[in-house]
């Protein structure tokens, strides 16, 4: 019997491989995949970044051993890696909310960081640019044939239903595009489609989507802190640092150019502070949001006759890092077409990151374990999850597709692949929500000790646990 060659098959005949979502999850699962040269397309509902996106300021990510890296290797992709993780170093300084340093922390050396925006552009640049439809939103998804649908875990098929951003505005074509899937991988994030439509189809609507976590989180950056404040830029230090006070949390992460990101996390019972979510494409001027976030008559309302929220702003906090705030502001106002960037952290509940297993779909990163971003594992989870599904999907191809004889139906060659990979799958997610699970309750333990009284003291202490070399 002859074997197929893979790469002369005509790819009708094998399995359709859809990825959900371009973040670092389903990017990195596509670079493993292609490496094995498997097909497969990810469908992404933002439109296509232009190349000028990826110089704009973005958070630091730190890649952990046995997780972020690992899948970085298994990429390929160490040595450039390594030359685009330069900008931020490890050192971590923890401060009260006064700015008074309480510790500081020297990195081991084993957890490089590297900007979201440039660990994207390189994961995008090992892929073929038609492997990823841009600007397609997922609206709906549904077994094909329900009444049909055996328990033989090969024969599961998919309908997606995507809006294709780029036919709206034509008025001759219908925006729904449908796409027939036979392996459905959601790497979609926070609101997961992929997970509400097809896993969590046992829960009742208001169950659906994930928990507020307590948290808001306002963005802000400040550029040439080295040449306009030496004396903060010396604070700030050269890599992480915290400060904590009043249930709220200041860490500033280190850029190129003496550049910081700024994040402010607020303790909120409402999920919608300051009313300025993105989406609502509403802003304020820049003196009401320094009043908002600074003023001591803030309490109240604002000078705009908004009516106050119930958080704690910074107004009792020490000048220097008040004055990073302002200066933070004015950057802000000085940049045309940005608004504050205010949002809700959410978080799925540790008890209820699994979901019952369905032959033909699953999950990972935020989609299938989001949590608070206080253990520093969001990121590593995802790009461990891509390195162990693309491990099952490759050992289910090479055993099934790969071993194919050249008289062997499309049909057949699918099912033998499917039926292959089901169980590869569902101890791929036993795996995966057992590892996330615990993570999930470190960050949200960390939450509650970064957001409680004497918080400072306690983090100081936290950080002395897992550092055991103060910086210098």
């Amino acid at each position: 019997m002859t074997r197929y060659s893979i790469s002369h098959t005509p790819l009708s005949r094998l399995p359709h491989i859809a990825i959900i979502g371009a973040g670092p999850a389903g990017l990195t699962l596509g670079v493993l995949l292609h490496r094995h040269r498997i097909p497969f397309t990810i469908y992404e509902n933002r439109r296509k970044p232009q190349e000028n996106v990826y110089e704009e300021p973005s958070g630091m990510l730190d890649l952990h051993p046995n997780t972020g890296l690992a899948a970085m290797a298994a990429c390929g992709l160490m040595s450039e890696f390594q030359a685009r993780s330069i900008e931020c170093d490890e050192t971590v300084i923890v401060a009260d909310k006064y700015g008074s340093v309480l510790g500081s922390f020297k990195g081991s050396g084993t957890q490089p960081e590297i900007s979201r925006h440039a660990l994207t552009k390189l994961l995008l640049s090992k892929l073929p640019g038609d492997y990823i439809k841009w600007g397609h939103e997922l609206v709906s998804a549904q077994p094909r044939d329900v009444s049909e649908q055996p328990k033989d875990p090969g024969t599961y098929q998919y309908a997606l239903m995507f809006r294709d951003r780029s036919r709206l505005k034509d008025f001759e074509a219908p925006p729904d595009v449908e796409v027939v899937a036979d392996l459905v991988l959601g790497a979609d994030g926070t609101w997961s489609r992929t997970r509400s439509e097809l896993l969590d189809t046992h829960k009742q609507p208001y169950e659906l989507g994930p928990s507020y976590s307590g948290v808001q989180m306002i963005t802000l950056d400040v550029g040439g802190l080295t040449t306009r404040d030496p004396e903060l830029d010396a604070l700030l230090g050269p890599g992480s640092f915290f400060a904590l006070g009043d249930g709220n949390v200041m860490i500033s992460q280190r850029g190129a150019g003496g550049a910081a990101r700024i994040y402010l996390y607020v303790s909120s019972g409402e999920n919608n502070l300051l009313d300025m979510m993105p989406s609502t494409g509403r802003s304020l001027p820049s003196r009401v949001i320094s009043d908002i976030l600074l003023s001591t008559t803030a309490a109240a309302t604002t000078s705009e006759g908004r009516e106050a929220r119930s958080w704690t702003n910074f107004s009792t906090w020490g000048p220097k890092l008040k004055g990073l705030i302002s200066v933070a502001l004015e950057d802000l106002a000085g940049t045309v077409g940005r608004n504050l960037d205010v949002r809700a952290i959410w978080m799925r509940p540790v008890d209820e990151l699994a979901w019952p297993h369905r032959a033909g779909v699953t999950l990972l990163g935020d989609a299938a374990h989001l949590m608070t971003p206080f253990a520093g594992e969001g990121v590593n989870l995802a790009l461990r999850d891509a390195l162990d599904l693309a491990a099952a999907i490759t050992r289910a191809w090479d055993t099934t597709i790969c071993a194919s004889d050249a008289d062997d139906t499309h049909d057949s060659m699918r099912h033998a692949f499917k039926a292959a990979l089901d169980p590869l799958a569902h101890e791929f997610e036993r795996v995966m929500i057992t590892r996330a699970e615990e993570a999930a309750k470190e960050s949200w333990d960390n939450l509650q000790i970064f957001t409680s009284e004497n918080a400072a003291k306690k983090a100081a202490a936290l950080y002395r646990e897992w550092y055991s070399e103060p910086a210098s």
